[in-house]
């Protein structure tokens, strides 16, 4: 039986966030839950679910009792941006 060796390629740093003068750490990768519910919120053309998600399955416990809701959906698009990388800017090299 062989045996495949898989490494991510795609796995950012963590990203530290500062909030009321307090640094959070969110992590560097995207986990199913949270990938799976980002598709179905595409499909659905609604975010609630993923920032139901996010919130569960990202945010640390500690941030979670200090971030205010309103603040939430903006972490979670800083966040996405960081996975996600730079923007391609259609140049070709």
């Amino acid at each position: 039986m062989s045996v495949i060796k898989l490494e991510s390629k795609n796995r950012k740093p963590d990203l530290k966030v500062e909030y009321l003068g307090e640094t959070y750490t969110l992590p560097g990768n995207i986990s199913a839950a949270v990938l799976e519910t980002l598709l179905m919120s595409q499909e659905d053309k609604g975010d609630e679910g993923f920032l139901k998600v996010f919130l569960s399955d990202v945010v640390p416990k500690d941030f979670k009792a200090a971030i205010a809701q309103d603040d939430l959906a903006p972490l979670a698009k800083i966040w996405m941006e960081h996975i996600q990388g730079p923007k391609d800017s259609g140049s070709t090299k």
